[in-house]
């Protein structure tokens, strides 16, 4: 894979990157500004990084009907089949997940309890370990962290023991998960060149490559006003791209 990943550099090194900035908020609860690269590639190259693709799947024994991507952990190739022809903007969406089938709850809940816990204490002795010098002190935190852990978890054990009393529900909704998305105009090779658009979701971890090919003549790439019509047809063009009409 060293050889496949120089050869991806050689690849993303021509083309230009635009890198688009937002605010995410990290495991601690707190803000921080995280970077998105976006590369925008003609046909020629999209099949380049596409016959890479292909190379790492007989590498990494993939198969091909799998939905698995090869160079997950290197790039992320965004439209492969719907190439964009207009790129209208980078945006941020808020997304939460949300599960209310009582028995999916039941079933996730002792899991995401575990995870819960294991991370309240390893945030715990972070803290301690950064900000914590005296011993009794980081004692006394883990005391109060592990009391309360017990509290939530036979409060938990109550509600999965008597689940006919409760209703139950999973959701991220009061937190803030975004994703960095962008939305342009595609046309579908898999429907015989239909056009839509679409939110393409992009990943902050690595460079996102969006396959575009403007298309020529086309009357969606290029719409200027009636009124800008009007004068061009009435008026004289002085020099490149400047027109004048005289006032009635």
């Amino acid at each position: 894979m060293e050889q496949i990943k120089e050869e991806l550099e050689k690849i993303l090194g021509t083309l230009i990157p635009k890198s688009y900035s937002y605010l995410k908020e990290d495991k601690k609860g707190e803000e921080k500004s995280c970077d998105c690269v976006v590369y925008f590639s003609d046909s020629d190259t999209y099949k380049k990084l596409l016959v890479l693709e292909n190379r790492a799947r007989d590498i990494l024994n993939i198969e091909k009907e799998s939905r698995k991507k090869s160079l997950y952990n290197l790039v992320n190739l965004v439209n492969t089949n719907r190439p964009s022809y207009r790129n209208i903007k980078f945006k941020v969406k808020h997304k939460y997940m949300t599960i209310s089938d009582k028995t999916k709850c039941m079933n996730r809940i002792p899991a995401l309890f575990d995870i819960y816990k294991k991370t309240q204490l390893k945030r715990a002795k972070e803290y301690i370990k950064d900000f914590v010098y005296n011993k009794k002190h980081g004692d006394k935190i883990l005391f109060e962290l592990s009391a309360e852990l017990e509290e939530k978890e036979i409060a938990m054990t109550e509600i999965l023991n008597n689940s006919s009393d409760y209703d139950l529900l999973i959701s991220t909704a009061n937190r803030k998960l975004v994703y960095p998305h962008y939305y342009c105009n595609f046309i579908d090779n898999e429907k015989g060149g239909k056009k839509g658009s679409e939110d393409f979701y992009l990943r902050s971890e690595v460079p996102n490559v969006i396959l575009y090919t403007p298309l020529e003549n086309d009357d969606d790439n290029f719409r200027p006003s009636a009124t800008v019509l009007q004068f061009i047809k009435e008026g004289s063009e002085i020099f490149d791209k400047v027109y004048c009409k005289k006032k009635k």
